[in-house]
């Protein structure tokens, strides 16, 4: 009876305050970008929210082991839509039919007080408005479990579209 008891109360602790969860049903989890078409793109990402949950200060960025992405994001309601400069997301021009992949990752507020990878002696906040710069360095100095850091499994492919299309046709043209 006292192990029903404890159960049952952990339960109602866990759904009395949590963080806001990525709908998985209703948030696309791919979007193809063409920056040689459009200079900024939007993906949308949709929360379950609980009673006293917000997501409006939430913000995500992307990343590819390589290169930090910058994105700036309005929430209302349950979705987050965030939208991806050109300009913050590296693309090669020289090479349209090439592809780079891009993990989403969302965080609510300002983590503070990280260390510097690069001076010991110094910190930096992560905030909204943050540069690709020092998201780069979040990313080197923290581990994204421990800071909040959310993967919302969302993947944004980044430069030409066509790059299926012409593939499919030199696939054809060989088998021919």
């Amino acid at each position: 009876m006292n192990k029903l008891v404890l159960a049952l109360l952990f339960s109602t602790i866990v759904f009395i305050k949590g963080t806001p969860t990525v709908d998985n049903y209703k948030t696309e989890p791919y979007y193809s970008f063409d920056w040689l078409d459009d200079d900024e793109n939007k993906f949308k990402i949709e929360y379950t929210l609980g009673d006293g949950e917000s997501i409006s200060n939430y913000f995500c960025y992307l990343y590819n082991q390589s290169v930090a992405c910058k994105t700036s994001c309005t929430g209302s309601s349950s979705t987050l839509e965030c939208t991806v400069k050109g300009n913050d997301c590296k693309a090669d021009g020289d090479n349209p039919t090439y592809k780079y992949y891009y993990s989403t990752y969302c965080l609510t507020g300002t983590v503070s007080s990280i260390t510097d990878p690069d001076d010991s002696t110094k910190t930096f906040e992560l905030k909204n408005d943050s540069d690709s710069a020092t998201i780069l360095k979040f990313i080197r100095s923290t581990s994204f479990s421990s800071s909040g850091v959310q993967d919302v499994s969302v993947t944004i492919a980044v430069c030409s579209g066509s790059f299926l299309k012409y593939s499919m046709i030199l696939l054809s043209l060989l088998i021919l």
